[in-house]
């Protein structure tokens, strides 16, 4: 058996693989600017969402899907859902760190900063409701 890490590398290297063959096939020289942090970003949620839920994330192939002609096949759902995962989590990581910096009178009363925590409390109850999901369905199948 296979790891995540083993699985997700794989799929990483044919996105990578697919770039490098459509620059090459080209009648021109071409370079591409590659952002590695953005490809470790989301290598790096797949796999942990993987080890924790059991369930394919599909984070690289939607960052690869915004930028390539070939895109991979997967249902819109699938990729949006991922997208907005991922960005959710971003969020809640900004999110604590503005409430462990900024005192509970300062976020409830100053209108400016309460505009900005505002959103953030919405975003943190979307990904615990969300998370809440995963470990449900998650339990539910391993209930069958």
């Amino acid at each position: 058996m296979l790891s995540c890490g083993h699985v997700n590398f794989e799929e990483l290297e044919i996105y990578w693989k697919s770039i490098a063959n459509n620059i090459s096939s080209g009648d021109r020289e071409w370079t591409i600017e590659v952002d590695f942090s953005q490809w470790f970003h989301r290598f790096s949620y797949d796999m942990i969402v993987t080890l924790i839920t059991g369930e394919r994330s599909y984070s690289m192939a939607s960052y690869y899907n915004s930028f390539s002609s070939n895109k991979v096949q997967l249902p819109n759902e699938l990729i949006e859902n991922s997208n907005k995962f991922i960005n959710e989590i971003r969020n809640h990581a900004l999110g604590v760190t503005i409430f462990m910096s900024i005192s509970s009178f300062m976020r409830h009363y100053n209108p400016f900063i309460k505009k900005k925590a505002t959103p953030l409390l919405k975003n943190r109850d979307n990904l615990f409701k969300r998370l809440d999901d995963i470990i449900r369905d998650g339990k539910n199948a391993h209930d069958i």
